[in-house]
């Protein structure tokens, strides 16, 4: 098994009980383009592409963290 970091841990938490405000951070920073269907798939599947490191901290800073 993968060893998940810190990171991604965070963002898995986030968007499992708030995917919505983590798709329209992903989509203001143009990492998904916009969809009318399947945001919670397309927020998934961003996350597990395996993002760069700095992606993930412009994610996370832009939630709040």
């Amino acid at each position: 098994m993968a060893k998940k970091s810190l990171k991604e841990a965070v963002l898995m938490h986030e968007i499992s009980i708030n995917f919505d405000k983590v798709y329209n951070v992903l989509v203001k920073l143009k990492f998904i383009k916009p969809s009318d269907i399947f945001i919670e798939d397309k927020t998934w599947d961003w996350l597990d592409s395996k993002p760069q490191e700095k992606d993930m901290d412009k994610v996370l800073k832009k939630l709040g963290y």
